[in-house]
């Protein structure tokens, strides 16, 4: 959230990636949905909010999707910066 407006984000990995992921902020909660290729089906995936501090972005919370689980809630605390998420293959 920016100056009192939201924005749902999608984020793609690469074209040619295994998964990629959609996500909005609702209540606190950062509700994020992966789309995965098959390939993906039988692997966990780790869903990771980051936010940035002084000089790194550091792991603000998670959540591991099992296989072929296609979304996640993950509450936040309340933070003054806008945190970044991302996913990767557990």
């Amino acid at each position: 959230m920016v100056d009192g407006e939201s924005q749902e984000a999608c984020l793609p990995i690469e074209p040619d990636a295994l998964l990629a992921v959609h996500a909005e902020m609702h209540d606190g909660a950062l509700e994020a949905t992966v789309t995965r290729r098959p390939e993906a089906n039988g692997h966990a995936i780790a869903v990771v909010v980051l936010a940035r501090n002084d000089t790194a972005w550091e792991p603000l919370a998670r959540s591991v999707l099992a296989p072929r689980d296609v979304g996640t809630s993950i509450p936040l605390p309340r933070i003054g910066a806008v945190p970044l998420w991302c996913a990767r293959a557990s």
